[in-house]
């Protein structure tokens, strides 16, 4: 009998939050065992789920990497892991959230398989599209940022990409271009540039974590317009709140348009997407979405 679940990933930082409601919808359907999360990035990014394992590191270490998970019956734990990867016969490249939906189908019948555990899988992919418990974590830092900025605010995620996402470039002139065009727009920026103008603001410079992607997506609940590389902090701001927000304008420069998360669901914000590089385009394809 299953006494404890422990969730891993040795992955990157966008599947922690991807899967999210894969995670919740675990532990709301096993609450007679004991959760906890291993991975190696800072543990307040799932603190709002279960616990952090004090073990993470040699957990990581040790546990097959490829393997959907690991039963251990003398100790009577679960390990599920999280990281996509492990599930590549239903993807290429990046997995959407629909697929994602499918990830999660297979990962409850082989744990049923294993361990006769009943995992009741919700038929609407939107169940799993990942939401923050923000009240878990202290944002006065980012309240404070929007009470002195009431007017309109857009989002720049401009940190590199880790998984060859994308091919643009840290934005700067883009930004310096809409920062001008713009003047009572404010606008925040995930990657700090030498851009220096009364409308810019860097997150680094707000939030005082090195890691703040938490902050950056409760940031993103107020922001208007969001720009990014599907990836980093972008992927953060793809909430199900924000992706169900007619009001909300998502612009993403990447590869391909079917490796976007929300690809094939029937979302409400506006999410425009480009492969372009060029700074006349994209600056021409950011202000025309953000008055569309």
């Amino acid at each position: 009998m299953i006494q404890h679940i422990v969730f891993y990933n040795s992955f990157h930082l966008g599947d922690l939050f991807t899967t999210r409601e894969w995670v919740k919808d675990i532990i709301r359907q096993t609450p007679t065992c004991t959760h906890t999360y291993a991975h190696k990035h800072d543990p307040k990014l799932t603190q709002d789920m279960c616990a952090f394992h004090d073990q993470s590191t040699k957990l990581i270490a040790r546990l097959p990497t490829f393997d959907k998970y690991v039963w251990d019956s003398h100790n009577n734990t679960l390990f599920i892991n999280t990281w996509v990867g492990a599930y590549h016969d239903h993807f290429e490249r990046h997995p959407t959230f629909l697929q994602h939906h499918n990830i999660i189908r297979t990962c409850y019948g082989v744990i049923q398989h294993l361990v006769q555990i009943n995992l009741n899988w919700n038929p609407n992919p939107w169940h799993f599209v990942p939401s923050i418990n923000y009240t878990k974590y202290d944002l006065n830092s980012t309240h404070n940022v929007v009470l002195q900025n009431t007017g309109p605010k857009w989002l720049f995620c401009n940190n590199d990409v880790k998984s060859s996402q994308s091919s643009m470039h840290d934005m700067q002139h883009i930004i310096t271009q809409l920062a001008h065009q713009n003047p009572h727009i404010h606008m925040f920026v995930t990657k700090k540039l030498p851009i220096q103008l009364s409308n810019v603001s860097y997150t680094s410079d707000i939030f005082p974590h090195m890691n703040d992607l938490i902050e950056t997506s409760y940031l993103s609940y107020y922001c208007d317009v969001i720009v990014g590389k599907n990836s980093g902090a972008f992927t953060y701001t793809q909430t199900k709140h924000n992706l169900q927000n007619a009001g909300k304008k998502f612009v993403c420069f990447s590869h391909e348009q079917s490796h976007l998360l929300p690809h094939g669901l029937n979302h409400k914000c506006e999410f425009v997407w480009s492969d372009s590089v060029d700074n006349s385009t994209c600056v021409n394809l950011i202000q025309d979405t953000s008055h569309a």
